[in-house]
């Protein structure tokens, strides 16, 4: 009746406070209570949430558990400079080259597979056989990811239709077959 807020997965006693905060907050209090907010010492936001439009829920922690988890927290990024071989001050900085730095070498890379591609496709094309009036092309390609092996089908079925193709590909143990159509012989070749 006076406002308070009980959230469902909260669970209240028979009996609760109903706390108020001038008149900006009534709330139910079914938790630990401490005489003063001096008591609570420390404390640390964890996580916030939105439990309803323009309603809020903070989780924290607070006095000695506050401090643990924060301890944790220093103690992770003593690890986490130690793994990146910077200081705690330069973590940042260095774990931000690390990336810039991977995804510089994961586009060579992916430059790489397009030329090694390229040079399969060639000696590709100079295999494509004619069967019925359809080029047919069935290979298998090495060294290239899954993108390298559609976008080599997609160029070889544009520069043979009507045609189909069957490329098959190997990484580790893993085995993958493409089959392709062009377009003018989908209604005849299911891929």
């Amino acid at each position: 009746k006076q406002g308070a807020l009980a959230f469902f997965g909260d669970k209240y006693g028979e009996r609760v406070r109903v706390l108020r905060m001038g008149d900006f907050s009534t709330e139910l209090c079914g938790g630990t209570h401490v005489d003063r907010t001096g008591d609570i010492g420390l404390f640390k936001f964890r996580t916030e949430v939105g439990v309803a439009s323009g309603v809020r829920r903070i989780e924290a922690v607070t006095g000695a558990v506050a401090l643990s988890w924060m301890r944790q927290g220093e103690q992770r990024l003593k690890e986490i400079s130690s793994i990146l071989k910077a200081s705690e001050e330069d973590s940042i900085e260095r774990l931000e080259k690390l990336l810039a730095q991977s995804r510089g070498m994961e586009k060579q890379m992916g430059q790489i597979q397009g030329e090694l591609a390229g040079a399969q496709r060639e000696e590709i094309a100079a295999r494509v056989r004619t069967v019925k009036g359809v080029n047919v092309v069935a290979s298998r390609v090495d060294g290239v990811d899954q993108k390298a092996v559609r976008e080599m089908a997609d160029r070889l079925r544009d520069t043979f239709h009507p045609a189909v193709i069957v490329l098959g590909a190997s990484k580790g143990s893993k085995v993958s077959l493409l089959a392709v159509v062009s377009k003018d012989l989908v209604e005849s070749y299911n891929a």
